[in-house]
């Protein structure tokens, strides 16, 4: 199940992010809090990228939704029109998929699940 933002994800007291979207696949369900949002790490976690947010999503966020285990972390950024795809292995992220205009990316969470990069962006009128 799919969910977008103001959907708190709460990995502790001190940290609950409210991602741009999340996804819980059936196995965690029950971290469903429907009053307070996600108790725990959800499956995927997609952050959409303003300049002003690029180092604490980049960085921080990746560092945070790494140690709470958080499966799979998306990055789509706005002023590039990129998508970053990281895969929790060990306990730190790798990168799994990185696609720019004309390419696609995938997730290893959600099977099936392939999006073009350019899909998610608005095209600019031809002026």
């Amino acid at each position: 199940m799919a969910f977008s933002s103001p959907t708190a994800v709460i990995l502790s007291e001190e940290n609950a992010p409210q991602p741009g979207l999340i996804f819980l696949g059936r196995e965690k369900m029950n971290l469903l809090d429907p009053e307070w949002g996600i108790r725990g790490a959800p499956d995927m976690v997609v952050e959409i990228v303003s300049p002003s947010s690029y180092k604490r999503d980049h960085l921080e966020k990746k560092q945070l939704y790494a140690q709470y285990g958080v499966t799979e972390y998306w990055i789509v950024d706005t002023s590039y029109h990129s998508i970053e795809v990281y895969t929790l292995q060990e306990g730190t992220y790798q990168l799994h998929a990185f696609g720019i205009s004309g390419e696609q990316v995938s997730s290893t969470v959600i099977k099936g699940l392939s999006i073009e990069v350019d899909s998610i962006f608005l095209k600019k009128p031809d002026i």
